[in-house]
C-alpha cells in the first residue's frame, strides 16, 4: 500500500500516514521545517475494515517506526531496516 512517511533528511522516521478507506487522493500532510513527506510502498500494509485488522495495522505501524528509515539513496524513497540501512536492505 503506498503509504505516507514524515521524515527529516537522515530518514529517521517521525509520522507514518496510512489512507483511511474512500478518501482517494485527499490526503495531505504539510511538512515542518526540516520534515520531508515521501510516498512509500509498504506492502505489508492493507486497507482495513474490521477493528481487529486496526489493531494489526497499528502494530505494523509502531514496527515501521521502530525498525526502519526511509531510504532516499535510490532516487526512489524506500523503507530499509535501521541496522541495515547503510547497506540499503529493504525492510
Amino acid at each position: 500500500m503506498r503509504t505516507l512517511i514524515t521524515h527529516d533528511a537522515e530518514g529517521n522516521i517521525l509520522a507514518v500516514m496510512v489512507p483511511a478507506l474512500d478518501v482517494g487522493d485527499q490526503l495531505e500532510i504539510v511538512p515542518q521545517q526540516g520534515e520531508i513527506v515521501s510516498e512509500v510502498d509498504v506492502p505489508s500494509m492493507k486497507q482495513v475494515t474490521q477493528y481487529e485488522e486496526q489493531v494489526t495495522q497499528y502494530e505494523e505501524i509502531n514496527r515501521i517506526v521502530r525498525d526502519s528509515r526511509v531510504d532516499l539513496d535510490s532516487g526512489r524513497p524506500r523503507l530499509v531496516r535501521k541496522a541495515e540501512a547503510g547497506r540499503g536492505d529493504p525492510a
